[in-house]
């Protein structure tokens, strides 16, 4: 029974000693994290008090400005601020001192192999040894490569063991802990400042010409190609600086020497910088397309190739018979596809040099014939108001004008650059409630959001709309809701384009009104929403609830008491053309006379979203010998002015994505209090695209929060680690 008791007493402080080791190694832990951060704070505050170096002076900054005689007192200086924070932190479990103890300082505390040491003794024996040394942390790139160090603290804890039964067989042990600490970063809070523009709003362009479609350059520019030139219009194409609030003019470029298609879709390629767009060359009436950079806001050093063939020939060299433009990938080249009205298809290289590419493609003249050349109903005019293209992997489905404005649709291969097989030439038998005169074509989604066909809508006809699927086989009319809805209020006089928005909704923009109509595929149904886009217009905020104005024909008068633009009658309505998507919940569209309005594509209101596209880089350590990535932190204002902050972060050289990786996708910020960790980051990464998407909150107008850039502080806080 003795030796059963000494055994169970002996269990007992055996059990007590393990529990003490571990708050032992707690407390060693915390203290060499906090304490390395200390030593720094104390030498930089030793830093502070020294005279100015340099030329021109400069505070202290490093230990390699500092003289031998002063590195005992900056040493010291550290030491003392890791002791007092140190003694905090133990005086919280229980211990308690009487002075912050003794230090034995190294003589070089610059060299790699010195080390300082300061000694603390609690009032119950416990001793505290705080060790300045240095921890080899990687290599430089000299060559042959040398060793980097890091200044790290050690803490160890050496205390007695707590004895309650085994002194009847032994003393108490002594019970040591250690734990080392590396500085990252100096324990310093590295701050970068970055800019938010605010959401898309609408603004006059200068110009005043008609423009059709809003094309986009980056987040740079948005640019206008001008159609009528022939009538009489200012010819220009126009730009426009969105990197400033409001939008600011940054050029106009004359095209005198050219007539641009009247219904147009011009191509801005954001791949080489050009704007590729259908146009007539007066001297020579040659249709074609003429080539501008607008990465140097100037012509094309080869502005124009025109193509030979009656196709291509204007005759009255009014307007211009070419259509398009079409971007197609083949390898590594790029190449510019247009159509003319008599159903040749054209192709040119395009290139990012001055030159702009511009030159014929496969064929010596690039031209090559589509499904309806030759076809019995083949338009014979000169004009081409109603060619409608979507480009789908390799096949471009088409719906071109025949003889009296019926459709034909077709399709055309640019892998092959031969017309689509087994597809042919649908021609609608009963044509002639298809008058495709002025109308719209547009690709039919499902409504999981997948492309079934596509389709013709014709509002001057008796039967609206005429489908087929991609493989030529027809498709049911739309239903009647939908020429009811989106095709009767915006009229017959004149029908813009369809933008499709997300797979989810198209918009139909057109007619002498401030109309967009919309068709929901999700619910097949047209959108609950309406807008009337004269709303958006800064000033005109108090005609929000008034609901959209019926359409008029330009010219004619308006209800007493009621302006639009300023005027009193239609020719004053914004006439919408086309859409463009600024951000992914902002799109920008393009009215009559060089107007840009902007919309939320869901709840057809102001726009309140905006991106963030921003480099960050990592913080320097003490030294300045490396970088470290840690915990980035959002401003608490910024918070509390977006009802959505998602953010993405990824490395843009090798395309790595550190945050929002699929399939979680992008970060909620607003979820989790503004904060990104980046402490798994490699070292070796240099810099960082950070992505965020905004949703502002609107103010009692209806208006985004913030109308103006808004600059944000973001921090990079890197914590110190533990060495072992």
């Amino acid at each position: 029974m003795l030796l059963l008791l000494f055994i169970a007493a002996f269990a007992t402080d055996l059990g007590a000693w393990y529990r003490q080791g571990q708050e032992q190694q707690r407390a060693a832990d915390v203290s060499a994290l906090n304490g390395v951060q200390a030593y720094d704070r104390g030498v930089k505050a030793h830093f502070a008090t020294l005279p100015h170096v340099g030329v021109p002076p400069e505070p202290v900054q490093s230990w390699a400005q500092l003289t031998p005689d002063q590195w005992e007192f900056a040493e010291r200086a550290g030491l003392a601020e890791a002791a007092n924070t140190i003694i905090a932190l133990m005086e919280t479990s229980g211990l308690s001192f009487t002075d912050i103890g003794t230090g034995v300082l190294a003589s070089n505390p610059t060299d790699p192999t010195s080390t300082s040491i300061w000694t603390i003794v609690a009032t119950d024996g416990t001793e505290i040894i705080i060790t300045r040394s240095f921890v080899q942390t990687g290599l430089d790139t000299s060559t042959p490569p040398q060793p980097t160090y890091s200044r790290s603290i050690d803490v160890q804890v050496n205390a007695t063991g707590e004895q309650y039964f085994s002194n009847i067989l032994r003393d108490a042990p002594s019970i040591d802990r250690s734990a080392s600490s590396v500085l990252s970063n100096c324990g310093a809070i590295c701050e970068q400042t970055v800019e938010i523009d605010p959401p898309f709003a609408g603004f006059d362009a200068d110009g005043k010409g008609d423009g059709y479609s809003p094309l986009l350059y980056g987040d740079q520019s948005i640019w206008a190609v001008n159609h009528h030139v022939n009538d009489g219009w200012e010819g220009d194409i126009l730009c426009m600086d969105r990197t400033v609030t409001p939008p600011q003019n940054c050029g106009e470029f004359a095209l005198s020497d050219y007539n641009t298609a009247s219904y147009p879709v011009e191509l801005l390629s954001n791949n080489v910088g050009k704007i590729y767009a259908p146009a007539t060359n007066r001297a020579t009436d040659k249709a074609g397309l003429l080539c501008f950079n607008v990465a140097k806001s100037e012509f094309c050093d080869d502005e124009f190739i025109g193509f030979d063939g009656n196709a291509w020939q204007s005759n009255n060299k009014s307007g211009s018979p070419a259509a398009g433009v079409w971007e197609y990938k083949r390898g590594n080249s790029l190449e510019a596809w247009v159509l003319s009205h008599k159903g040749e298809i054209a192709c040119v290289t395009m290139s990012a040099s001055d030159d702009g590419g511009m030159d014929p493609c496969g064929s010596p003249t690039g031209i090559y014939n589509t499904a309806i050349v030759g076809h019995t109903r083949i338009h014979t005019g000169t004009g081409n108001r109603t060619v409608w293209g979507e480009l789908i992997a390799d096949e471009l489905f088409l719906i071109s004008r025949g003889q009296q404005g019926d459709p034909l649709f077709h399709c055309f291969n640019l892998n092959s650059r031969q017309p689509c097989p087994g597809f042919g030439v649908i021609q609608p038998a009963d044509s002639a409630y298809y008058r495709s005169g002025e109308a719209m074509g547009f690709i039919r989604h499902s409504a999981g959001g997948g492309r079934d066909g596509f389709c013709l809508a014709s509002p001057r006809s008796t039967k609206k709309s005429y489908c087929v699927n991609f493989g030529g086989t027809k498709l049911p009319d739309m239903p009647n809701s939908f020429d009811n809805n989106v095709l009767a209020p915006i009229g017959v006089s004149w029908v813009g384009k369809a933008y499709t928005w997300n797979s989810e909704r198209t918009f139909f923009s057109g007619g002498n009104s401030d109309l967009l109509t919309c068709w929901d595929w999700s619910k097949n149904l047209p959108c609950a929403e309406t807008i009337d886009l004269d709303v958006l217009r800064p000033g005109n905020k108090e005609v929000r609830a008034q609901g959209p104005r019926p359409s008029c024909s330009a010219g004619q008068a308006l209800p007493a008491g009621t302006s639009l633009r300023g005027g009193s009658d239609c020719s004053q309505e914004i006439e919408p053309y086309n859409l463009a998507a600024v951000t992914p919940n902002c799109l920008v569209g393009l009215g009559d006379q060089s107007y840009f309005f902007s919309f939320n594509p869901r709840t057809m209101e102001a726009c309140v979203d905006t991106t963030l596209s921003a480099d960050i880089e990592p913080c320097d350590c003490a030294d300045s010998t490396e970088k470290r990535w840690g915990l980035v932190r959002l401003p608490v204002d910024l918070l509390g002015d977006v009802n959505k902050l998602d953010a993405t972060v990824v490395d843009p050289a090798t395309g790595a994505i550190y945050i929002g990786a699929l399939p979680s996708g992008p970060l909620d910020l607003l979820g989790n209090g503004g904060e990104l960790d980046l402490s798994h980051v490699p070292d070796t990464v240099p810099l960082l695209k950070l992505n965020l998407d905004i949703d502002a909150k609107l103010d009692s107008n209806g208006d985004p929060l913030w109308t103006g850039t808004k600059y944000a502080d973001i921090q990079i806080e890197v914590q110190p680690t533990l060495a072992n």
